[in-house]
């Protein structure tokens, strides 16, 4: 059997040797009612099976954004919402048959006995399969449609929130204590407790806890404009808060 990716049956329009035909106890225009092609005769295989009970072959599927008009479902861009699609047909022919009546990517069969196996990590895959060659319409084709679709799992879901909420956790506090030393003037907060370095070791930590999330993408997803730049951004207005308050407070009369 040859195994075809990304191709269309249709009904064999070609003429095959009329002495061949006989041996088979068909005619022309039974050949072409009931015989299918792949649409592009000069298609090569990717695989060849049949040969050995292993016989196996590997594939890739590029797998794209599944609601284009949902910005929110964007691939990466709406980590760890984003949703992903992808398909492959396959269409399988005799070779025997093929090579007997001397047509090439002759005989399309329906796949059976096939199994599709991958391993993913963080992903949870769905597949709907459709195999035309049940289908009576002559149009039909015959093909195995296999569609994909791609979601993070509820765990990859749960760090990421769990992140974001713990940033701006962080965040608060550190904008409360400032506002209680800077704006209330408690000076104390300035002089017993290191604020400062609190302030700047959390400016250099909630970045780095996006560096944790499972499959996180490249910078500039939903949850950076969400649970990290906001964070820097006020994180770092309350640092240099707190240190030019630390520059200007007097001393005490004692020193």
């Amino acid at each position: 059997w040859n195994l075809y990716r990304d191709v269309k049956a249709v009904p064999e329009d070609r003429e095959a040797n009329a002495t061949i035909l006989q041996q088979y106890n068909i005619t022309q225009e039974q050949l072409q009612s009931i015989i299918y092609r792949v649409d592009n005769t000069t298609q090569p295989p990717i695989a060849t099976l049949g040969m050995h009970p292993w016989d196996g072959v590997d594939t890739d599927i590029d797998f794209t954004q599944a609601k284009e008009e949902d910005p929110f479902a964007q691939p990466l861009f709406a980590y760890p919402f984003d949703v992903w699609q992808g398909s492959i047909v396959f269409a399988l022919t005799d070779r025997r048959f093929s090579r007997t009546v001397n047509l090439t990517n002759s005989g399309v069969t329906s796949l059976y006995g096939a199994i599709l196996s991958d391993s993913t990590l963080n992903w949870r895959i769905q597949v709907s399969a459709n195999d035309t060659c049940r289908i009576e319409a002559e149009d039909a084709g015959c093909e195995l449609h296999l569609d994909f679709t791609g979601r993070r799992p509820g765990l990859v879901k749960f760090a990421a929130i769990l992140a974001v909420l713990v940033n701006w956790t962080s965040t608060i506090g550190i904008f409360l204590l400032t506002c209680e030393s800077v704006v209330m003037r408690r000076t104390y907060i300035l002089t017993e407790t290191d604020i400062l370095g609190v302030c700047v070791g959390a400016l250099f930590a909630l970045p780095s806890v996006r560096a944790i999330l499972p499959g996180a993408p490249d910078f500039g997803a939903i949850i950076d404009l969400i649970g990290i730049i906001p964070n820097i951004i006020i994180v770092s207005l309350c640092t240099t808060a707190i240190a030019l308050s630390k520059l200007t407070m007097r001393r005490p009369k004692n020193e």
